[in-house]
């Protein structure tokens, strides 16, 4: 199959503005050796509430970029060894509103080595199948973005690998949020008993992501508090609290 770079790219716009931009497509195969036949093909896709990636056909989404984007080549043969670049254009309507528009450009070969998805409407109707090699993000700002969040639940669950704690980001805001930080357990005196790193995870507007981590050392049965601090910006934090019991 083909490689592609970079896989992700972020582009700020305004109503009316245009983007030009290319992607890098990447033969890997030997030099000399039968051509790929490359095709592409564009999807809208969101992250579920533990950040995994759910496609969906495009247009699917009120913040879809199918219809203001264009490519060219959408197919062509590729050599053994050898890169072509794929450009493609955003045309950004006159009368968008200020936000987030994202979208993702597929690449397929017929290496017969791709990977098989079937991307579903919004409502959680069935499209076609497609066979993938690997795919670029597209995320677009258009105006100013607004990173407004709030920690809406958090609550600590007893598993297999002992306590875990999960916590619950709105995305209330207007573009995409990356965020990453800590959980501090505290007793009912305000004694730090334990803590544990968040790793980064984004979520996209409109949507609520469950950020949870677990601890190294098992946590003795008790009352405590949970203290989330998640880093968004540079010494900007969403921060909430709660209760929990370990039984």
């Amino acid at each position: 199959g083909v490689s592609l770079d970079p896989p992700r790219v972020e582009y700020k716009a305004q109503p009316g503005g245009t983007i030009n931009a290319t992607i890098n497509v990447f033969n890997p195969g030997a030099k000399g050796g039968p051509p790929l036949q490359v095709s592409t093909a564009f999807n809208d896709w969101i992250l579920n509430g533990e950040g995994k990636m759910n496609y969906l056909a495009p247009g699917s989404l009120p913040n879809s970029l199918a219809s203001w984007i264009t490519l060219a080549p959408v197919s062509f043969g590729l050599e053994g060894n050898a890169d072509r670049d794929v450009r493609y254009s955003v045309k950004v309507p006159a009368n968008t509103k200020p936000g987030l528009y994202w979208g993702v450009v597929f690449f397929k070969s017929d290496s017969g080595k791709e990977d098989v998805f079937r991307p579903t409407t919004a409502k959680g109707g069935v499209s076609v199948d497609y066979k993938i090699d690997v795919g670029q993000l597209i995320y677009v700002q258009v105006g100013p973005p607004k990173l407004e969040g709030k920690l809406t639940k958090i609550v600590g669950k007893q598993g297999a690998n002992g306590l875990q704690i999960a916590a619950n980001l709105n995305n209330t805001g207007n573009s995409l949020i990356r965020a990453a930080g800590t959980v501090e357990l505290r007793n009912l005196k305000g004694e730090k008993v334990a803590s544990s790193e968040i790793e980064e995870g984004a979520t996209l507007p409109g949507f609520t992501r469950t950020y949870t981590t677990g601890f190294k050392t098992a946590v003795p049965k008790g009352e405590y508090l949970a203290l989330v601090a998640l880093e968004y910006q540079k010494g900007k934090f969403y921060t909430g609290e709660s209760r929990i019991k370990v039984e």
